[in-house]
């Protein structure tokens, strides 16, 4: 198997980031631009302690990450379609929502399309027992859609992503 250079960096700072914050930061902004996106977001849940919680975001999102808190979080419909699927898998909104869905939807309308991103490509790391983690990458029109190609490759790192979370927790 041959490994980017871009890929290599970005593999290289995610097991940095296991005790390195910023470095952690940085691999969140490598996958976002190996992936072309606007925004990226990694989520860690761990229901038995709290203190663990932690998201990274990069890029667009991350520059309205207050608003979201405050009032988007609660009715952003795609954390829970993400984690449906089963872990390590990676789909796009683009298919876990039908055009109605998007055309009718509170977050993506007053939220999601207005700072620019137009579809998700994400999926769950792990989940079980209240825990959970997840990666989502965002695009905004300045790309194409995600492919199958994308979705797959994204799944060959999420093994990775998951490995340095786990050595994180601990």
């Amino acid at each position: 198997m041959v490994v980017s250079e871009a890929e290599g960096k970005f593999l290289d700072a995610l097991y940095q980031g296991v005790s390195d914050s910023a470095q952690l930061t940085l691999a969140l902004e490598l996958i976002q631009n190996m992936f072309g996106c606007r925004s990226a977001v990694l989520v860690m849940v761990d229901a038995r302690d709290p203190t663990a919680n932690f998201v990274e975001t990069s890029g667009t999102l991350l520059q309205s990450l207050q608003l979201y808190v405050e009032k988007y979080a609660q009715i952003d419909p795609a954390p829970a379609r993400f984690l449906s699927l089963p872990a390590g898998r990676a789909m796009s909104t683009d298919r876990l929502f039908t055009p109605e869905e998007r055309a009718t939807g509170q977050f993506y309308n007053e939220f999601f399309k207005p700072i620019g991103l137009i579809e998700t490509l994400g999926g769950p790391l792990y989940s079980s027992d209240g825990n959970f983690a997840m990666i989502a990458l965002m695009r905004g029109d300045d790309r194409p859609p995600f492919d199958d190609r994308e979705a797959a490759y994204l799944e060959q790192l999420m093994p990775h992503i998951t490995r340095a979370l786990q050595l994180r927790r601990t």
